[in-house]
């Protein structure tokens, strides 16, 4: 699942924010639930698979309805993994590693 999907996910690193950054495509064939795990999951070099379901965190039809509003300066937030995780409406997913988490992520990834 991850080598298939891997690039397309990686987010690219900005040292001014100290944030991580990914654009949903919404005419990809991944939704914005995938998008976002996959992600994270190469970020943290952690299996999706063993992460804790985002449906625990979030519901994926809510994160899927905001994606695709109308309103494209909407953002939703949330903790997710060691990890405040921003999502606009406009596709755009932020990722910001909690300094108290088990799963940081080093600053020098880019």
């Amino acid at each position: 699942m991850v080598s298939t999907h891997a690039d397309a996910v990686h987010p690219s690193y900005d040292p001014r924010t100290e944030t991580y950054e990914v654009h949903h495509d919404g005419d990809s064939a991944l939704d914005v639930t995938t998008t976002l795990v996959l992600s994270l999951s190469s970020l943290t070099d952690d299996d999706p698979r063993e992460m804790r379901p985002l449906a625990h965190t979030v519901d994926p039809d809510a994160l899927d309805r905001h994606v695709r509003g109308a309103d494209e300066s909407a953002t939703l937030s949330f903790e997710f993994h060691g990890h405040r995780v921003t999502v606009g409406s406009d596709g755009r997913i932020r990722f910001a590693p909690l300094r108290d988490s088990d799963h940081r992520v080093p600053a020098a990834q880019v």
